[in-house]
């Protein structure tokens, strides 16, 4: 959600002043006299994973590089390894070598693929248990009783050392995903809280855009450079904005906990949620900006122009009620399909029966959450 809400904010700004494009250009001509020598970034993690990755495949790098040569070529495994005047003096040891040139590339991949999705999935559970056994002991009675001080000072401080050792773990392993993935599945098993995961989501945020800036810097092209610093500015803005003030700062955090809930009650939820957040809407403004300003204008108008009045009636009914004309203190006016997921959820349970769902105690904590009426629908509370 911090995303997209730092797209609802700073886009408009963009469209209308180019501020983000005006100061990364301010900053990338100041230095078009300067020579940068600026290394290729470290990779951490290939020094590890490399030796491990080389007993399993290997590819030909040439090939890669030169279309040429990967024209002409029948596969892109590399089967020899030291070679002398086109004659191959030793061939190459790893785990797929003997099906080298009998086996197409696709099937290799194929399987590939699943061991690596296997691998991932079983590395992912050791080390949710491992850190879940270590934070359950001291380690979480620690961070319990420093995040539930009545200090705000600490308090304050404790967000932005979040973000500083996110930042960092980014920055040293080279992927926010890393840190998301482990942290993530924490939250859900309520070892850590979405508040402590915040700050550290932000400053991995921030950590990842220095790969791309290193890379840009390295690379000495000026549009690369200002594409890397608007990443930046735009992650320093988003922090900016959603981190120092609590009352901006609870509402992504809140906002996540309702999608969280929502893909508790609904387990088809959360793939519409990625279809429609990573995928359908951003190729909708993508497509619209190759048309016309305008037109980008127009569709973000009316997306935010119902969100925010959505948002506005929603603070008021919770908050403020009373000066709410009768109707709108509840959404029971609106259509069914346009207050509640449950007529999608009937849809896809008699389309798809995996998604049918089985009443547990989750539901029973997501009804409280939102809150029920008597038609069975989920209303804002």
């Amino acid at each position: 959600m911090f995303n997209w809400l730092t797209v609802l904010v700073l886009l408009p700004l963009e469209m209308a002043s180019g501020a983000l494009t005006s100061l990364t250009g301010l900053i990338v001509n100041s230095n078009a006299n300067s020579t940068i020598n600026v290394d290729k970034p470290p990779d951490f993690l290939k020094a590890i994973t490399s030796p491990f990755t080389g007993l399993v495949i290997r590819l030909d790098s040439k090939l890669l590089k030169d279309p040429e040569l990967l024209r002409n070529s029948s596969t892109l495994i590399k089967v020899c390894c030291k070679t002398s005047n086109s004659t191959c003096l030793e061939k190459c040891q790893f785990m797929f070598m003997e099906v080298a040139g009998h086996w197409a590339d696709a099937i290799i991949g194929g399987i590939l693929l699943a061991l690596s999705l296997a691998a991932l999935i079983g590395c992912l559970v050791g080390l949710v248990r491992i850190l879940r056994s270590l934070l359950e002991s001291k380690v979480k009675t620690t961070i319990e009783r420093v995040t539930r001080t009545e200090n705000r000072c600490l308090l304050f401080a404790m967000d932005y050392i979040s973000l500083v050792v996110g930042a960092g773990l980014t920055i040293l392993v080279q992927s926010s995903s890393v840190l998301t993935s482990a942290l993530t599945p924490l939250v859900g098993t309520g070892v850590i809280t979405v508040e402590i995961m915040y700050p550290l989501a932000l400053g991995s945020n921030l950590g990842t855009t220095t790969t791309g800036l290193l890379a840009a810097l390295a690379s000495g092209s000026d549009s690369s450079l200002q594409t890397a610093l608007v990443h930046l500015f735009f992650n320093l803005f988003g922090v900016l904005i959603w981190l120092p003030v609590p009352l901006l700062k609870r509402v992504p955090i809140a906002l996540a906990k309702k999608l969280g809930a929502a893909s508790a009650a609904y387990r088809w939820f959360a793939i519409a949620y990625i279809l429609l957040a990573f995928l359908l809407l951003p190729l909708m403004f993508f497509a619209l900006s190759l048309l016309h300003t305008a037109a980008v204008y127009v569709a973000f108008g009316l997306l935010v122009a119902p969100m925010l009045l959505a948002g506005v009636v929603g603070l008021l009914q919770t908050h403020r009620p009373d000066w709410l004309p009768e109707f709108l203190r509840t959404w029971d006016f609106l259509p069914e399909p346009l207050r509640s997921l449950a007529p999608y959820d009937r849809l896809l349970s008699r389309i798809f029966g995996c998604c049918r769902r089985k009443r547990n105690k989750v539901d029973a904590m997501v009804e409280i959450e939102f809150g029920k009426n008597e038609e069975g629908t989920f209303r804002q509370s």
